[in-house]
């Protein structure tokens, strides 16, 4: 007969590993049934610095869109003419890209060659901030510009006469991007991913000016809210700097950006195509309360004026004073108003006489 003292000690051993494994078992269903959470952004995207070639740039300014303009940036420095430009900005020395209130810069950015920035004004949609900074990637690498100096002017005017010939390469230089990016179509998922508009960029390289001709009178034209045009601001500048007796300080040489349309009226811009439409735009433009005219009309009205425009309306547009201007706009939109299609968003069209 067993001695049950025996018994006990004999199945207490043979059941000890079964019951380890019963409960190591047991203890891996739970942890299965409770995988640790998983962290809801990549930690490298949630990073506020931002390093590439010789770029480098702090994103936490930018606020609740960082991580998206990140995502944006680290697809565009993928493409092999951006990661060039970069490489060359600045002529191949590191450089920084700081984003700051809009209203501490005159335009959508701004190169700085004395200190080797370029800064951004953070207030704009995400695609308007890569388009100002592909623009100012293609100043800070245009050696036209870095070689102007103030006293090699005797005036203010041949000093901005200058500097927008010169940025002009940097403007041609920039609807080429524009051209090439619209065409990557990583880059493009990209920003649609991150909720943008992928139309503008293809409307800003659409809308571009053809000549230097159409780009100098834009630059000397008021737009918008701004104080003065981008040609007065080298004006400016350069009187701001020439000391009483012609001598010149050692100051900086700001590039502030100039891009093709302005976003405020780049939808009635978009309504002139031919040359002579572009043309009429940038007159009307000149004229701020002819162009606010015209934006209070509904957006056939400007392509019927646009569709209308020749050389000859055109030299006749530029002989009418301001005032005369603003009544002409308002008696072609009288004349036409009720030949248009209004029960549409994508207004038509059906006729319309000069």
């Amino acid at each position: 007969m067993l001695n049950p003292t025996l018994l006990y000690e004999t199945l207490t051993t043979l059941a000890w590993p079964i019951a380890a494994k019963i409960r190591e078992s047991i203890h891996t269903l739970f942890q299965q049934a409770s995988p640790k959470p998983k962290n809801p952004i990549r930690p490298t995207f949630a990073k506020t610095q931002l390093s590439f070639n010789n770029l480098q740039t702090d994103l936490k300014p930018i606020g609740a869109k960082m991580v998206l303009l990140r995502l944006a940036l680290s697809t565009l420095f993928k493409d092999s003419q951006i990661s060039a430009l970069i490489s060359v900005a600045f002529n191949g020395k590191p450089f920084n890209v700081y984003f700051v209130p809009n209203e501490t810069i005159y335009s959508e950015g701004e190169c700085n060659f004395a200190t080797q920035q370029i800064r951004i004004a953070k207030e704009q949609r995400l695609t308007t901030i890569i388009s100002t900074l592909l623009f100012e990637l293609c100043n800070a690498s245009n050696q036209a510009l870095a070689k102007i100096a103030l006293n090699q002017f005797a005036t203010a005017d041949s000093y901005a006469l200058a500097m927008e010939q010169a940025e002009y390469h940097s403007y041609q230089k920039h609807i080429n991007l524009l051209s090439i990016l619209v065409r990557n179509a990583n880059f493009m998922s990209t920003l649609e991913g991150i909720g943008e508009n992928v139309n503008d960029l293809a409307a800003e390289r659409r809308d571009a000016y053809q000549s230097f001709d159409e780009y100098w009178q834009a630059a000397n034209s008021q737009i918008g809210a701004k104080a003065f045009t981008h040609s007065e601001y080298y004006r400016r500048h350069y009187q701001d700097f020439t000391k009483l007796n012609g001598h010149f300080q050692k100051q900086p040489i700001l590039v502030p950006g100039f891009l093709a349309t302005p976003k405020k009226t780049s939808i009635l811009a978009s309504q002139f195509h031919s040359n002579e439409a572009k043309t009429l735009y940038t007159a009307i433009s000149a004229n701020p309360q002819a162009l606010a005219l015209l934006e209070q009309y509904q957006l056939p009205i400007a392509a019927c004026l646009a569709k209308n425009a020749n050389q000859n309306n055109l030299r006749g547009f530029k002989a009418l004073n301001t005032a005369e201007q603003v009544l002409f706009i308002t008696q072609f939109a009288k004349r036409n108003n009720q030949l248009i299609e209004t029960h549409t968003t994508t207004q038509r069209v059906k006729h319309c006489s000069p």
